[in-house]
């Protein structure tokens, strides 16, 4: 009786395992990230590639790097450690929450059915490197906003308005001068109809859902958003910007037709919620004219002193100025240590292995 219970007990080992074996799911081919982790935990005598029969060992690797990309990798890394100083300096932080925003972005701009670790391993770039170039591009923004907080004559130069269009159609190239100027009157009779109707008393957002032929607005009820005088046509903004908050202008010509504009708020004097809006709107108009001489600024802050490849003088052969190898956030530095459970700081990268 018990050798028959073995027997029926070994019978049914053989069919799970032949159906294991049968239905198997061959497991994923193991990542460049996953490789490299392993690699990286390995003795020097690891064999990280083989070509032509002869194996190609870790420590081989390493000298090559070093041979070959021991300057740049250097320059890299000193780009984020100026990044990582500055941000101390200041008490600011970039978090995971900021990596994966900049990420997104990246994704977003990908070819159909590429993901971003398909593209890095096609590349043969680490991702540990992409994400430090991210962090040196964010440290950075967030210290020329830190230090160039708007003033308020860059928030005064901001207005919120609405506005009802009414468009004149455009004349036929045959057209006769007196059809071109009936059909600028009538726009103007209706123009001067909304117009009537609001002082009476219309709310200006129905009158701009009723009447405005701007596609892009109309459904808002003509609301423009916060805007300064450039992004306007000139008649437009030269009324707009006389205004005060409240007002309604009478008809105003301009190519498009006929605008009456109703301004809302003014950015010098804005509610804290629109500011934090208008701040983002500020920064973003002159964060690249910024961002080249506040890195220059940093790394004389630092004091770099780059042992491997020092920076030639002004004086040189050339008669140029020098310019820095590696811009401040155009390429990435070297890994970045991951973030410590629970934490949204991420650390300074380790230094490099020895």
């Amino acid at each position: 009786m018990h050798g028959r219970r073995i027997a029926v007990v070994a019978a049914m080992a053989l069919v799970v395992a032949f159906l294991c074996t049968a239905f198997a799911v061959a497991a994923p081919a193991p990542t460049q990230e996953q490789n490299m982790a392993k690699l990286k935990a390995a003795p020097d005598t690891a064999v990280v590639a083989v070509v032509a029969g002869q194996n190609i060992t870790k420590s081989e690797l390493m000298s090559v790097l070093w041979d070959w990309m021991a300057p740049s990798t250097l320059d890299e890394y000193l780009n984020y450690k100026v990044i990582a100083a500055a941000m101390k300096k200041r008490g600011i932080a970039v978090s995971k929450a900021d990596i994966d925003a900049k990420m997104a972005e990246a994704k977003k701009s990908l070819p159909p059915g590429e993901t971003l670790d398909s593209m890095m391993q096609k590349m043969k770039y680490p991702m540990a490197r992409f994400k430090a170039g991210l962090i040196i591009q964010i440290g950075l923004e967030k210290i020329v906003e830190k230090d160039n907080a708007p003033t308020q004559a860059e928030y005064a130069d901001y207005i919120q308005a609405r506005h009802i269009l009414v468009s004149v159609p455009r004349s036929a190239p045959d057209a006769k001068p007196e059809d071109t100027k009936k059909a600028e009157d009538d726009a103007k009779v209706k123009a001067d109809k909304i117009y009537a109707e609001l002082k009476a008393g219309k709310s200006f957002e129905a009158a701009a859902k009723e009447y405005s032929d701007d596609p892009g607005s109309k459904e808002k009820g003509g609301e423009l958003g916060w805007f300064t005088k450039g992004r306007m046509v000139p008649e437009f903004s030269d009324a707009a910007f006389a205004m005060k908050v409240g007002e309604t202008s009478q008809p105003v010509k301009s190519p498009y037709g006929y605008h009456i504009i109703q301004v809302e708020a003014s950015g010098q004097t804005a509610s804290a919620k629109d500011k934090a809006e208008l701040k983002k709107q500020i920064m973003q108009s002159k964060m690249q004219t910024l961002m080249r001489p506040m890195f220059e600024k940093l790394k004389e802050e630092a004091k770099v002193q780059n042992k491997m490849s020092p920076t030639i003088p002004e004086g040189n052969a050339t008669g140029a100025a020098p310019k820095p190898a590696v811009k401040p956030a155009a390429k990435p530095a070297p890994k970045t240590a991951p973030a410590k459970a629970g934490s949204e700081k991420l650390e300074t990268p380790p230094p490099a292995p020895k």
